[in-house]
């Protein structure tokens, strides 16, 4: 296997506008991983695990998601560096869960189906964890709890 080398051009136009998520009650300060992804016809259950906390959190979509994507976190190095550029180191290394407008994600969302996504009036939702990075587009906001560790 030949080693070929790759020239990246660094494009720092992000144009995304991100907020964090704030649900009383609910802790998204610091670090969570990743404990458990599940998508079925129930929709989108998600359990992440405080960093060196026994602090379970549950994420879920009870219905139809329009689109998902699940990167490891080194794959969305970009993203980190633009996240950085654009709000400070802060903003995502101290936080979990976001809603992003304007995202390059929705836009290409609503070319791929024609426009049929700004019908439905669907919201960019991410979530960041120390070992993933999941984006969720769907029309409803998902039901978020504190939970122990026997209910994940």
């Amino acid at each position: 296997m030949k080693n070929k080398s790759i020239n990246i051009k660094r494009d720092n136009n992000f144009n995304e506008t991100w907020k964090r998520i704030e649900v009383l009650s609910v802790d998204f300060s610091n670090n969570y991983y990743l404990i458990s992804f599940n998508y079925d016809n129930n929709g989108l259950k998600l359990i992440l695990k405080k960093v060196r906390v026994e602090l379970y959190l549950e994420i879920y979509f009870d219905g139809d998601i329009s689109s998902l994507r699940f990167a490891d976190e080194g794959m969305r190095l970009k993203l980190y560096d633009q996240l950085i550029e654009k709000y400070g180191i802060d903003f995502h290394q101290k936080w979990t869960f976001f809603q992003a407008e304007k995202s390059e994600y929705l836009f290409w969302l609503t070319e791929q189906s024609y426009g049929l996504s700004n019908v439905y009036e669907v919201k960019h939702f991410i979530v960041m964890c120390t070992d993933a990075i999941i984006e969720i587009i769907a029309s409803y906001d998902p039901i978020i709890r504190n939970i122990t560790e026997q209910e994940g």
